[in-house]
């Protein structure tokens, strides 16, 4: 069964057993990376063994939440959580890439 731990319209996250599912969406900003942050907190609190990032719908994405996505990477793997991002496609996807957040 699948849980919903946030619905903010464009970061969304479900969990279903041991696996974190963050739904990255439309055009982020800086209001954005606060609620990526702030998803980072409740992925740690929920015990997931492993987060898989969908930037599958993402049509933009600025600095900040660039950096945001480098803290949840970096939370995620000190914790030894596997996290993976997938879907990302023309520039973003070279952006995830050469930042290694794929």
């Amino acid at each position: 069964m699948s849980q919903l731990l946030t619905c903010p319209e464009d970061v969304v996250t479900h969990l279903s057993g041991d696996i974190c599912v963050l739904r990255l969406q439309g055009s982020l900003s800086r209001t954005s990376a606060s609620r990526i942050d702030g998803v980072t907190d409740q992925l740690q609190r929920a015990g997931c063994s492993s987060v898989l990032v969908d930037a599958s719908l993402l049509g933009q994405i600025n600095e900040e939440c660039l950096n945001a996505l480098r803290s949840l990477w970096r939370a995620m793997k000190r914790k030894g959580v596997q996290i993976v991002t997938y879907g990302a496609t023309g520039p973003i996807a070279g952006t995830l890439e050469s930042l290694a957040l794929t």
